[in-house]
Formats: structure tokens, C-alpha cells, sequence
């Protein structure tokens, strides 16, 4: 049976699968998560707040460090602000990602004192992966997927004199072909499998016995076969232990097909001799997307 709509009522029942399905940066074929400076995809006033409690005290235990996530987007008009930002959440590991030329001069500029060792690196598509660290790190590569827009940015860091594997994640985003009902069905299943094999692939690239963290924009649910992916090869979500938000805490805040779109879809995960502490989801910044900061405790 084929249930025909009204055309205005067909195009909201699509854009409400949109804001459903397309969690991430919604692209056609014809374009990619690329954008200017200009205004941010937030839209939203910036704000003060934490969504989990305040962390235990860390302070005694000396085996601890931090690592922070935060999808910059291209389109930031605002980042002074969000350098100041950094520097005050003073994480020991940033990875960010959608840096572009401007966002790296104006990080560099305002943070080189901060964080000493820094890379960024612009892909194919216009804007890249950027890693700042008070820690150095060293074997750092850049891995272009090979079926999505972005890739991986991996590296072993020197931490408590121990090495740690730590890999800057941006997966594919969510392409529609048709804006339709069913073309937004397919193109959301089809970004998912191209999700899970690029998980695959950044499990190829590590070292088994050195612990390892997954920090970035994965563009997926925690619902979704992409998350079940990552945990199939031995990873462990980092809301799932120590202090931290409820599950389901959105760390995206942009709008899909017209919908503000709160979900979670930046994440991480640590696989080995560590755990997370406590988590944080902080809201504020001039992103669509909210940095997310992880205590850790090498074990």
C-alpha cells in the first residue's frame, strides 16, 4: 500500500526523518562537510553550564590526564573565544576537528604557550583534523578513509612514562542523494556502513598492547551500528563508567532538515590498561557541536 501526502505535509514527514536519522554534517554527492567563516550552525546563545556533575577529586591521583573532543566547524566566527575556551578547560590532549587554515593561525597564536606540541592537517575536503598536546607524541600520521570524506589522526603520546595510543576521529558524514522519504532511509543506512568500515579500518591501524583512546566526531548514534561497531573491537565508552552524563547527553546542537537536533554523536572511547574518571559534556563554545572532556587513570 503507498500512502501519497500532501506536498507540504510530505516535506516536513522527510525533514523529520532528517532530524531523526542525519545526525551529522547532512551533505548531497555534489558537496561535502565543507563550509566558510561566517556564522555558526549553533545558533544558539553560548552557554555556562555542564550537563554532568563536578569531577571527583583527581588532584591525588598522579597517573591521571584528560583528553578533550570538540568538532570546531568550519563556519566559526568566533574563535578567539573558543581558544580562550580551550585554554581554560586546559585539557592535557585536544583533538579537534573541521580545522581550517584560519582556525590553525588563530590556535597556534593564542595557544602555543598552552599546548607546546601541536599538528594539524587540512584533507581533501577542505578542512581537517588539528591535535594539541602539552604531552609530545610522536609516529603521527594522517589516514585518508578509504570511502569517506575525512579520515584518522593517530599518534603515540608519552604519558606518566607510559605510551598511549590516541586516534583523532572524524567519520562520514550522512549523504542523501534524493530528498525524499526513502532516499533519506537509504542514504542514512548507506553512511552507516561506510561508518563501520571505517572503524574497521582504524582498528587496523593500532598497536595491540598500548592502551588506546578514540576521541572525535563519529556523525553516528549511540543506537546505531556504528557505535556497536566500535565496541565489537574491544572499546569502551567512556559515559559508561567512572562520573558521567546519562547516556544519551547531546553533544551536537545544530539543525537538520529545519529541526534543532539535539543527539550525541561525539565521543571517547579508551580500550586497555586505563579508565575514564569522570566525563563532562560541557556546554558552551561557538560550535554546533559541544567539546567533550575525559579524565583518565592509567591503570
Amino acid at each position: 500500500m503507498s500512502l501519497c501526502l500532501p506536498p507540504r505535509l510530505c516535506a516536513t514527514s522527510i525533514s523529520l526523518v532528517l532530524a531523526l536519522c542525519l545526525v551529522g554534517s547532512c551533505t548531497t554527492p555534489s558537496g561535502s562537510n565543507v563550509g566558510t567563516p561566517g556564522t555558526s550552525r549553533a545558533g544558539a546563545a553560548l552557554s555556562t553550564s555542564s550537563s554532568s556533575p563536578s569531577p571527583p577529586d583527581v588532584a591525588r591521583r598522579t597517573q591521571t590526564f584528560s583528553v578533550l573532543t570538540y568538532n570546531l566547524y568550519v563556519g566559526n566566527a568566533e574563535l578567539a573565544a573558543d581558544a580562550r575556551l580551550l585554554r581554560e578547560l586546559d585539557a592535557t590532549v585536544v583533538c579537534l576537528q573541521e580545522t581550517i587554515p584560519e582556525s590553525q593561525s588563530v590556535l597556534q597564536k593564542e595557544l602555543a604557550a598552552t599546548y607546546p606540541y601541536r599538528a594539524f592537517h587540512i584533507g581533501s575536503v577542505g578542512n581537517g583534523p588539528g591535535v594539541m598536546s602539552k604531552v609530545p607524541f610522536r609516529e603521527a600520521r594522517y589516514v585518508a578513509s578509504s570511502g569517506g570524506f575525512n579520515g584518522y589522526w593517530v599518534a603515540r603520546f608519552e604519558i606518566h612514562g607510559r605510551t598511549v595510543q590516541v586516534v583523532n576521529v572524524h567519520l562520514h558524514p550522512t549523504t542523501v542523494s534524493r530528498f525524499s522519504l526513502r532516499g533519506v532511509l537509504s542514504g542514512w543506512a548507506a553512511s552507516e556502513g561506510v561508518r563501520r568500515a571505517e572503524v574497521d579500518e582504524i582498528a587496523g591501524l593500532l598497536r595491540s598492547r598500548s592502551p588506546v583512546i578514540l576521541a572525535g566526531d563519529f556523525n553516528s548514534m549511540s543506537r546505531a551500528t556504528t557505535y556497536d561497531r566500535v565496541v565489537h573491537h574491544g572499546f569502551t565508552d567512556s559515559f559508561s563508567e567512572g562520573s558521567a552524563p546519562r547516556r544519551g547527553t547531546p553533544t551536537f546542537r545544530g539543525r537538520v532538515g529545519g529541526f534543532r537536533v539535539p543527539v550525541r554523536i561525539d565521543y571517547v572511547f579508551r580500550r586497555g590498561a586505563l579508565r575514564a574518571v569522570h566525563t563532562r559534556v560541557i556546554q558552551r563554545g561557538a560550535s554546533d557541536h559541544h567539546p567533550v572532556m575525559v579524565v583518565f587513570e592509567l591503570s
